[in-house]
C-alpha cells in the first residue's frame, strides 16, 4: 500500500496489525518510520514508547527515541532511555555515538569520551565520533589527544563542510 501511494490505508493495516499483535516489530518500525517521515514525532514518540515497553532491549526504538528527546533538548530523558536498551545497544555504533553526543550536552565529558571510543571500536569509523572524541577530550584538557581525534576525524574523509573547518581550526589551534 505504501508502495502505491496508499498512506492512510498502509497506516490503517498497520494499527490493525498492532493491535491484532502487540508486539509486531516489523509493523510497529514500518509505523514509526511513516510518521517520522510525515513530521508526526508525537505519534512515532507514543509508538517507540509502546515498542520499548514490549522489548526494552531493542536498540534502534532506543536510540530513535532518544533521538527526539535530543531534538527538544530533553538530555536527561534521552539516556534514560539509551541506558535502558545498554546491553542491547553494545555493538551498535549509532548507540554509542548517540550516547556520546548526549552525555557531551550534559557537561560529562569523561563519560563522552568513553562512549566516543566504544562507537569508534564498534564499527566503521565516524568522522562525526572522532570530532566528538576532540571536543571531549579538549574539555577535560587532553590537548594532544583532542588534536589527534580531530586530525583523524578530518582524515576520515566523511565531515560537513562546517564541522570539517571546525576540526581542521582545532587541530591548529591545540599544536
Amino acid at each position: 500500500m505504501l508502495e502505491r501511494g496508499r498512506v492512510a490505508d498502509a497506516e490503517e493495516a498497520l494499527l490493525s496489525a498492532l493491535g491484532a499483535y502487540h508486539a509486531h516489530q516489523a509493523a510497529r518500525q514500518t509505523l514509526i518510520a511513516l510518521y517520522l517521515e510525515q513530521g508526526r514525532i508525537d505519534d512515532a514518540r507514543g509508538h517507540l514508547e509502546e515498542g520499548l515497553a514490549v522489548n526494552p532491549a531493542f536498540a534502534p526504538f532506543a536510540v530513535a527515541l532518544a533521538r527526539i528527546h535530543v531534538d527538544r533538548r530533553g538530555y536527561v530523558r534521552a539516556l534514560e532511555v539509551l541506558d535502558g536498551a545498554s546491553a542491547a545497544g553494545q555493538g551498535s555504533v549509532d548507540y554509542h555515538a548517540l550516547r556520546g553526543a548526549v552525555l557531551q550536552r550534559m557537561a560529562r565529558h569523561k563519560e563522552a569520551a568513553d562512549a566516543y571510543r566504544l562507537a569508534l571500536g564498534a564499527g566503521p569509523q565516524s568522522g562525526a565520533s572522532w570530532v566528538g572524541l576532540g571536543i571531549s577530550l579538549d574539555a577535560l584538557e587532553r590537548r594532544p589527544e583532542a588534536a589527534e581525534a580531530f586530525r583523524r576525524g578530518v582524515a576520515s574523509g566523511t565531515l560537513a563542510g562546517e564541522v570539517r573547518a571546525y576540526a581542521e581550526q582545532r587541530v591548529r589551534q591545540l599544536q
